[in-house]
């Protein structure tokens, strides 16, 4: 018998006299709106060329944003409420998607792209909202 099964049925022989309840698997919450699989939220991309193929998702640009802003990685972190080694990992990613070395080589190129300016503004407006 698995623990939880246990842990259970000794509640359930312990004060089935106390609480009228029944156990099942099934789960339903009827003050929840449902959603289909089809309506769930997508999340936005920023391009960053004209051919739509070097693009950042948008928990990369929310890290990029914080850190164009002279953030630390722990800082930024603390503001999206990640751990700071999944910061590292997104600004991995980043860095392979773009072929620089280094985070200042990184934010120097996207500083200098021409999609930058929009980038930020559309970041800014949804931070500051």
């Amino acid at each position: 018998m698995l623990y939880w099964q246990a842990v259970r049925n000794e509640f359930y022989n312990r004060y089935a006299k106390d609480y009228s309840f029944s156990y099942t698997t099934l789960r339903h919450y009827p003050d929840e709106p449902q959603i289909a699989k089809s309506e769930s939220v997508k999340r936005q991309t920023y391009l960053f060329s004209d051919d739509g193929k070097l693009y950042l998702t948008q928990r990369e640009a929310d890290c990029i944003y914080f850190l164009v802003q002279g953030k630390t990685i722990k800082d930024t972190a603390e503001e999206l409420l990640l751990s700071p080694r999944t910061v590292e990992f997104y600004l991995k990613r980043i860095k392979d998607k773009f072929n620089q070395p280094n985070k200042k080589n990184l934010l120097a190129t996207l500083q200098n792209s021409p999609y930058f300016h929009a980038f930020y503004q559309t970041l800014d407006a949804e931070f500051n909202d």
